[in-house]
This record gives C-alpha cells, sequence and structure tokens, in this order.
C-alpha cells in the first residue's frame, strides 16, 4: 500500500507506515489523547497530493484526517483509527500580492512563520497567540487573536480558499465560487473539506512600525509605553508582584509572552495530555472568578498531577469582530467579548483523566451559571468534545439547518467528522 500511493505522488513526498522509522515525528501531536491510530501517514510535497491521497484512501475504505502542526485536542480526533493521516506541514509557500492587501498562503504556513515573512514588508496578518500553530486550522474554527479587534476573526481574513473535498475533487471557495461552502467554511470548516492553499487579508502595522510594545504580563498595547500608561495604571496600583516591561517586533509575541514559538516548550508534542472546558462571556463576573479560583486551587492541592494546567482569560478587541454581520459566516459567536478556558494537562492516566474532567466540567458549570446572559456558548477551536451542536455552531435553528445542509451536500458519507463533527445522515 505504501508502493502504491507513494508512485502516484509528487517528488518528495513521503508515505510512512505507522510505527515505522520516521513515522513517530509525524503522529505525535500536542495532546496525547488526541493521536488516535494511524496506518499510513503522508506529508505532501505538493497541493495536488492532497485530493490524490483522498482519493486512494475512498477508494481503499479508509478513513483520512488532515492536520497541520497537530494542536488540536477535541476527543474525537481520538476516534480516528486505521487510516491515513495527511500531514500538511511541508506546504508552507506565502506569497505577498503586489497591492500589500492579501497573501497567498499554502495550507501548512504557521504563525511564526507567516510573521516573520510579513514582517519584511512591513506588513501583519490575523494570527492566534501561539506561533508555533497553523493559520488554517484555527481560522476554520473561527481563530481569536490580539489584532482582531481592528482585523476581525482569522476566519474574516479568508478571501478565497483552495479545497478538497471529501470525494476528492478540488473546488474553489469564496463568496463568488461556492458561497454557501464559503460560509460554512468561516467558523465550522473542520466539516466540509481541505484546505489546502488560500488567499488571506494581510494589513500594515499600526504607524508603519515593525516594531511594537508588548506588555509580557499579557497586557498588549500597539503603540508606546507612555501611551499604554493610562489604561495599565489600575493593573500596577494592585501591587503586582513582579512586573516586566519589553517593546519587540510583533512577530516575537508568542516567544516573548507564552513561549508558544516553534522549539518553545509550551508547542511540545508527546509531553502530556490536553483538555480544555471552554465559555464564552459577554463581561467578567468576580463572584464566579473567586470561586473559579477556588476551584483550581482544589484541583492542584487535591491532584497535584493537574499542577500545570491553567485558565484562560482572553479579552481581545472586538471592534472588527462585530463589524461584520452574524448571518455572513458559520461562526456563531460574535456577540461574546471574553473567552475563557478551563484547562488541563497532565500525564495521561484514567485517575488523572477523571480528575480533569471533574474539575474541568465543574469549572465550566460555574463559568455558564455567572454568565448574563446565562448561556453555553463553546469556542470550536478550544472545544472539550462533549458540547452539543447548539453550543459549538449556534443556537438559531437556521443556521444548524443550514449548516447541516451544507454538510449532506460536501460530505455525505461523513468523511470529515473527527473535529466537533456535525452530523452527514441528519435531515
Amino acid at each position: 500500500m505504501q508502493a502504491e500511493l507513494g508512485s502516484q505522488l509528487c517528488k518528495n513526498s513521503s508515505v510512512y507506515i505507522s510505527n515505522k522509522p520516521g513515522s513517530r515525528d509525524h503522529t505525535e501531536r500536542w495532546s496525547t489523547a488526541a493521536e488516535g491510530e494511524v496506518l499510513l501517514v503522508v506529508v505532501p510535497a505538493c497541493e495536488k497530493d492532497v485530493a490524490r491521497v483522498v482519493k486512494f484512501a475512498n477508494r481503499m475504505g479508509l478513513p483520512f484526517l488532515a492536520i497541520n502542526r497537530g494542536h488540536g485536542s477535541v476527543s474525537a480526533l481520538g476516534t480516528f483509527r486505521s487510516g491515513i493521516l495527511i500531514k500538511l506541514n511541508n506546504l508552507v509557500s506565502i506569497d505577498v500580492a503586489a497591492d500589500g492587501k492579501s497573501a497567498v498562503l499554502g495550507g501548512g504556513v504557521y504563525t511564526d512563520l507567516l510573521l516573520a515573512t510579513l514582517a519584511k514588508e512591513s506588513k501583519v496578518a490575523a494570527s492566534g497567540g501561539c506561533g508555533c500553530v497553523g493559520i488554517a486550522g484555527p481560522g476554520l474554527g473561527g481563530g481569536f487573536g490580539f489584532h482582531q479587534g481592528s482585523m476581525g476573526l482569522m476566519a474574516d481574513s479568508f478571501i478565497e480558499m483552495n479545497v478538497v473535498t471529501a470525494d476528492g475533487s478540488e473546488i474553489t471557495v469564496s463568496e463568488s465560487s461556492n458561497p454557501d461552502l464559503y460560509w460554512g467554511m468561516r467558523g465550522a470548516g473542520q466539516n466540509f473539506g481541505i484546505v489546502t492553499k488560500f488567499r488571506y487579508k494581510i494589513f500594515d502595522y499600526p504607524n508603519g512600525s515593525s516594531i511594537m510594545p508588548v506588555f509580557v504580563y499579557h497586557f498588549y498595547y500597539f503603540g508606546t509605553i507612555e501611551q499604554a500608561a493610562q489604561y495599565t495604571q489600575t493593573i500596577l496600583d494592585l501591587g503586582p508582584i513582579f512586573i516586566s516591561n519589553a517593546t519587540f517586533p510583533y512577530k516575537e509575541v508568542s516567544h516573548r509572552s507564552f513561549q508558544a514559538s516553534v522549539g518553545d516548550s509550551t508547542c511540545a508534542a508527546g509531553i502530556s495530555t490536553k483538555s480544555r472546558f471552554p465559555v464564552g462571556l459577554k463581561t467578567y463576573n468576580v463572584s464566579t472568578n473567586r470561586k473559579i479560583y477556588d476551584l483550581f486551587e482544589e484541583m492542584i492541592t487535591t491532584t497535584p498531577a493537574l499542577a500545570t494546567s491553567f485558565v484562560q482569560f482572553e479579552a481581545f478587541p472586538m471592534q472588527a469582530v462585530k463589524a461584520v454581520d452574524p448571518a455572513s459566516t458559520a461562526y456563531a459567536h460574535r456577540e461574546d467579548d471574553i473567552l475563557v478556558a478551563f484547562s488541563t494537562q497532565y500525564v495521561l492516566s484514567a485517575e488523572n483523566a477523571a480528575a480533569a474532567t471533574k474539575f474541568g466540567k465543574k469549572a465550566r458549570q460555574l463559568f455558564v451559571e455567572g454568565a448574563w446572559p446565562m448561556r453555553f456558548n463553546a469556542y470550536s477551536n478550544y472545544a472539550n468534545g462533549d458540547e452539543t451542536l447548539e453550543q459549538i455552531y449556534g443556537y438559531e435553528p437556521w443556521r444548524l439547518e443550514k449548516l447541516k445542509r451544507l454538510k449532506r451536500k460536501w460530505d455525505p458519507t461523513g468523511s470529515f467528522r473527527y473535529f466537533n463533527p456535525i452530523p452527514h445522515d441528519e435531515v
């Protein structure tokens, strides 16, 4: 099978048999619980190979799963069995348009690479907080990031996509080409196809400078330290034990703030199991946050194996996010102003997993009960895997009906079912 498939692929494409030399480098994931069981690993050297692999998998009756950097942790990924893993890491071309308003990116481009390339042109693009994470993957699920106040979600930057569908067809998806799928790909894209290349919006750095200050204690301001002081003083008045200020190019923000660039410990694969329990909120609830603090203290005290876990409070600017009509993309939760997630990580064992689930679900419940209005919205890219379709993809009946229609049209056999799957067989 390895030789048969390999003969159909571009020069320099690779095919590995699982558990043979070289395969582990491609099957190892950020969360060990999401690895599943892989029969073959294909690392395409050219965009066309993705469609060839999909058609081969269908002909052989094998499931397939496409990944880039391997940071998804939703539980459905662990259900992948005896299939072909398509690793997009080598599809990393970046071509900046002559007008400086967009760039065409390969499906394997990741944050550090994109920001470093664009910085040479004094440009920047919507991206997540971790430099080692891909661009296309998070964008398909919405895509939170530092610049969303001015650029919107990562999903809002997709202009056009080359997509391989469940039957191996290669199509163009944009506002004018397959517009229904263009809507679905921006917020629920993992359900409909594999993005092999895409045109993505890029922007000028504020003030035309590639050197932007970022406060390492996770307050970020694009301007000077003096300009930011009016916003930071209330934090400083609390008397922090330690303060570190730094000014550096934006392309280094992931490494400087989170140690989350390629090669950093935060991005290391195969070290631990991670699970997240996200909730979208309109505002902070001080009483709830105190309960979360107490719960976290209880967790690490009673279960020291979970001591490297953390609680995320992500409050990025929302102006450009909310300027987009909520009905114009599949991303359903633009009304949320804050993203919180009780994030557990641990060495995999039944005891640790049970404790992580117990505390994670309790924290999630507390966040929801303290929310106003009290409704459970779950960010797709952080989802744990036990959420309902409504919680991930929105409560409006029309929205879910449209997604199900798209699923029946573009993936009638349910090939794309490993990331918060939309049922393909429901009427």
